[in-house]
């Protein structure tokens, strides 16, 4: 006999637009920096993918992170997402790469120009070319 088919809806709990990227990131956490990708992106929380070599992070973890967008239509030259967040879930993904959800806490959008100038008094991972540019190349 057939089972009933349930009438039950699912709930969108996301009080925020996702935006589907696919940009470069490095993540400083805990001392040491991890190489990542960015796949989506809110105006609270960003998801993150990192290579299996990296050491996972913790739930409840302070990151520092900086995102590198590609130039688009609108801008000419990249743009560079640098804030705080709070990882808020690790997934393990296929192909020994892990997923992290992060809470963003604070963040500003640099040019390119701000973002090298800032470099100076920033950490390494904050300079001019992301290292996970060099791992996942450069979209």
């Amino acid at each position: 006999m057939d089972k009933p088919v349930s009438n039950e809806c699912v709930v969108e709990r996301r009080t925020n637009r996702r935006f589907r990227i696919q940009a470069p990131a490095v993540a400083k956490i805990a001392g040491r920096e991890i190489g990542a990708f960015a796949s989506d992106m809110s105006a609270s929380a960003v998801y993150f993918r990192t290579a299996g070599d990296e050491q996972k992070p913790s739930v409840d973890e302070s990151l520092d992170f900086v995102i590198k967008l590609p130039p688009s239509m609108n801008y000419s030259k990249p743009r560079f997402i640098k804030g705080r967040g709070r990882t808020l879930r690790i997934d393990d993904l296929a192909g020994n790469e892990t997923g992290v959800v992060v809470a963003l806490l604070e963040y500003d959008i640099e040019t390119e120009s701000a973002h090298n100038g800032a470099a100076t008094n920033a950490p390494v991972f904050w300079g001019t070319r992301c290292s996970a540019d060099r791992e996942y190349g450069t979209p």
